[in-house]
């Protein structure tokens, strides 16, 4: 389920934009301002942002060259209603993927949301190494050393979403929040269990794997870069 980071300061809009994306099983989260954007998209874990460029706290560009100077790879679509071409140029110079004016079409917004998430998955392989293990994204499945690794469905996620953002710390809400129903009461301590469970199976296929998932105390969960 796509998670989506919505910054827009008019919240008679944001409100129907989330209702529009949530209505195509998305989850979305609205935020109103700069400060509480960057905390969220350099500390949580979301497929999109759509980003307006006025906000009550300076510009939607601004905080995009500040988020990709510090690294922060996820696709960004604008949402303005500045239709200038010099506006549009500085807006992707910043770092935008896309860039969509107001008034727009929602099928029109899905459509361009949908053409970044395929960029997005195109661009990843659906096959990479970590050491003596390979996780195949297509196929779900992983190998250590060469033999099939017996997963099941969480513990492949969970494995899966670690591997997949190397060096990112992620705590059981955050693990929860990508890949649970929105309205699914989870208890933390089951992500415990399903990464006990899977720690347990690395161990056993080898040594090297043993170490793969490492635990930052107090914060979460990690795979080393």
């Amino acid at each position: 389920m796509p998670k989506i980071l919505l910054v827009e300061d008019d919240k008679s809009l944001s409100a129907e934009i989330a209702a529009c994306l949530e209505a195509m099983r998305m989850t979305v989260e609205p935020v109103y301002s700069i400060s509480q954007a960057r905390e969220f998209a350099l500390h949580a874990t979301h497929d999109l942002i759509i980003l307006d460029w006025n906000l009550p706290d300076g510009t939607g560009p601004g905080l995009l060259k500040d988020l990709r100077g510090q690294g922060m790879t996820i696709p960004v679509l604008m949402l303005t209603a500045r239709q200038d071409i010099v506006e549009k140029v500085e807006g992707l110079e910043a770092g935008a993927d896309d860039y969509l004016t107001k008034p727009f079409h929602f099928d029109e917004l899905l459509a361009r949301i949908g053409a970044l998430m395929r960029r997005t998955r195109t661009a990843r392989t659906n096959e990479f190494s970590i050491g003596c293990i390979t996780v195949n994204t297509t196929q779900c499945a992983v190998t250590v050393e060469g033999q099939n690794l017996d997963l099941r469905r969480r513990e492949y996620q969970i494995l899966e979403l670690l591997a997949t953002n190397r060096g990112q710390v992620f705590n059981a809400e955050q693990i929860i929040d990508r890949l649970w129903p929105a309205d699914a009461e989870i208890n933390p301590e089951v992500i415990r269990c399903h990464v006990n469970r899977l720690r347990q199976k690395l161990s056993g296929s080898s040594d090297e794997a043993k170490n793969l998932i490492s635990t930052v105390y107090g914060l979460g969960y990690k795979i080393a870069e």
